[in-house]
Order: C-alpha cells, then structure tokens, then sequence
C-alpha cells in the first residue's frame, strides 16, 4: 500500500482528468471541446484549465460554521466578504468556449429541489448559470433561517457554496458550465474524483505501448508493457517470416516488398525474438478499421496458431496460439516496430532445436558451449505460467478477427503439410 499526499494542484490534475473522461464518455462533452474544471471541497476551491491550476482556500467548511452561529443572512454576508477579498485581483484568462465542470460541493448545488430541473446534467451559457444561481441564493437569504428546525451545516453548505460558484462565474465571464456531483452510465454512477483521475493516469502509464507495421499505416496503440521476450529458432516461425518477406504487399495500386529479416538471423547465427504482450488495450478502437488493414492466415492447415499480417507492407503484426488460453498475443520484434516507454528485457533462449537445420543447430550448440542458457522444457513451462498464463484473458485479437471475418475474410493457408 501506497500512501499519497496530494497539493490542492496535484488533487485539481487529477480531478480535471477524471471529470473530463466522465463528461465526454456520458457525451457531454465532445472530442476536441476545451474543457475546465470547478471544483470545491470543505477547505478549498480549484479552477483548472489544462495544466494550469488555481487553488484557493475558500474553507466552505467556516462559512457552514458561520451559519449555525449567526444565521443565513450574516454567515453570507461574511462568506461573501471573505471570497471577494480572496479573488481580489484574481485574473483569470480562459478560452471563451470552454464547458467548465463543476463537481464536489460546487456539483451538488444543483441538485436540490429548487435547482435541479433549471441545472443538473444541462451544459448552459455562463451568463445564464449566474442569473439562477444569484436569484437561488437570494430567494434562500429572503427566506432566512425560518425552514430550519434544530440547525446543522447542512442546512448553510448550499448556500455557501453558491456564493463561491458565482464568484468564480463572475471571474471566467463566459464559455458554458455543467453543474454534476455524480454522472450516470447505463444505470451506474460515475463520480469524478482524484482516485478516479489517478486510476485513469496509471492505466496511461501501463497501457503506453504501440505496435506497427515496418511502413507505419496499420497500429496498434496503448498496449501493456510487454510481458515476456524470448529468443525462438522453429522452423515455423521462420517460415512465416520469410514467406512474407518473399512477397509482394501493398494496396491502393502500391506494390512493395516485404519486411526482411535482420541479417543475423538470416545467417543462423541466432532465432527471432517474439515480444508478448497482455490480450487487450485501453480506450475505444475501431476493429472494423482495424480489420479492413490486415489478413490473416496459418502456415498449415492444422497448424495452431493465427497470424495477423498488415496489407500494406506484409508485417506478421500478431500471433495467437492456443496454449496462450487468449491471455495474450506474440509479435516478432524484429519486423515489427515497438515502441514503450518500457525496457525490452534481454530474451530467454528458448530455442526448439529438434526443429532446426543442420547449419542452425551447430550455431545454436556453439551458443550454449559459450555459456548462453538454454531453457530445458520444465522451465519454459515455469516461465510461461509465471509471464503469460497470470494474465487475465482477453477479447483484442479474437474482436479484430471476428470483424474481419464478418466482412468476409477467409484465413489464407501458406502451404500443404
């Protein structure tokens, strides 16, 4: 267990992060619309915008104190003293069209009686956020402290937290705002938060990795950190290689070669490197785009696993085996570009040597008299259960097959056995 202690702008980033996510994956919010956050808890205020943050100790908390004390008409009057000299000089500069979201305590204003049918889960102009939020708060000092009984902070929290809301409304002056606590996505709540922004930042951390094909146009994005990477010198994965090497690739009228092999391991001196990864990825993709790029094919007809090749350069991009129990995938790194901010470990030496030519066995023999490990059959299976077999399974390979399918596809089979 991890402890954090967060500054108001730490907390702000993770904030703004989380809410965005919830106001354009319930769609209010769309990609490319500038979005700033308003947020309010019981000891500060933060406005963020992007990386910028203001952070502002507007202590709700004290005003709510001040209304169990002095009553509603002084505690906002006192409130509204405070806030004032607190945003005295206070400028703040943000794109006119921006759709603030206004969450915590600043969220839930508009979600008592009075409020909610004018304001919750509605994007509405500044200007006319200020009007209602003016007239509510000064319909609550009208009505005083008569609708309380035994009085709690409960029955100021709204009240004071309007005066805050209009106060900053005043200082932006224009763009659109979004008053919601808590947002709703096929019958569950959402509720942006700092540990919903930091769940959303180490998913971006771990899922930070890309695959593409030797020209660049088929990719494959936020991808795990690899989980294993091992040196195979079979003949079938060798095969696969060079028959795509071999031949001609391209669409839209282009024609071009194949990506080819290093030169060290076209000369035997030692196998591919096969890099796993986990059987999923982050975010929204387009598997029916995905599908109209690639091919897929076996090197036999009983052979077990599945290739995915791109169309356009002929990069084997995927392989699915069985034995993967659909936790996850492999990808030649040697024709295929990784790129992560991960370190590609140094591969296990995995070779299948009962497969290998004559020329390819000497070599591999020669590496093990120089002290190059070979894993024996017991410790590939310990490292299989260990690296792949803990992953959790997954759809990503077989969606993109199936859309593929769907459209048509017919595995394509290299060779009779």
């Amino acid at each position: 267990m991890k402890l954090l202690l967060l500054s108001g702008e730490q907390e702000a980033a993770l904030e703004i992060k989380s809410a965005e996510y919830c106001a354009r994956i319930c769609h209010f919010v769309e990609e490319g619309e500038e979005v700033g956050l308003l947020s309010s808890g019981g000891m500060s205020s933060q406005v963020c915008f992007g990386k910028e943050v203001v952070s502002l100790a507007t202590e709700i908390k004290k005003g709510n104190s001040w209304g169990e004390e002095f009553g509603i008409v002084t505690a906002v009057e006192m409130f509204e003293t405070k806030i004032d000299e607190l945003l005295a000089g206070l400028e703040l500069d943000f794109p006119p069209n921006t759709t603030w979201l206004a969450i915590e305590m600043l969220g839930q204003i508009a979600s008592g009686p009075a409020l909610a049918h004018i304001l919750k889960g509605r994007v509405v102009e500044v200007g006319e956020c200020l009007s209602v939020l003016e007239n509510h708060l000064s319909n609550k000092i009208e009505l005083g402290d008569k609708e309380f009984g035994e009085r709690s902070w409960k029955d100021y929290v709204s009240a004071i937290s309007c005066v805050i809301a209009i106060a900053l409304l005043r200082k932006i002056k224009t763009g659109r705002v979004l008053f919601l606590r808590e947002y709703e996505l096929n019958g569950s709540l959402l509720k942006p938060s700092w540990g919903l922004g930091l769940a959303l930042e180490l998913e971006e951390e771990e899922f930070n990795t890309t695959i593409s094909c030797k020209c660049g146009k088929c990719k494959i994005g936020k991808l795990g950190a690899p989980k294993l990477r091992i040196t195979c010198s079979c003949v079938d994965c060798r095969f696969k290689c060079l028959n795509c090497a071999e031949r001609n690739w391209g669409v839209l009228g282009e024609e071009v070669s194949g990506p080819q092999l290093p030169r060290d391991v076209m000369n035997f001196d030692r196998g591919l490197h096969l890099t796993y990864f986990r059987n999923e990825v982050s975010g929204n993709v387009d598997f029916e785009m995905l599908a109209s790029q690639v091919l897929f094919s076996r090197i036999r007809p009983d052979a077990a696993s599945l290739n995915m090749i791109s169309l356009c350069c002929g990069t084997i991009m995927l392989v699915m085996h069985p034995v993967y129990e659909n936790r996850v995938f492999l990808t030649f790194d040697d024709i295929s570009e990784i790129r992560t901010k991960e370190l590609l470990n140094e591969p296990a030496f995995v070779n299948d040597w009962k497969d290998l030519t004559g020329e390819h066995l000497a070599n591999c023999i020669d590496k093990s008299k120089r002290g190059e490990h070979r894993l024996g059959d017991e410790e590939c299976r310990v490292l299989f259960r260990e690296k792949i077999l803990v992953s959790p399974k997954g759809v990503f390979f077989q969606a993109i097959l199936e859309a593929w399918t769907k459209n048509g596809g017919q595995i394509e089979v290299l060779k009779n056995k």
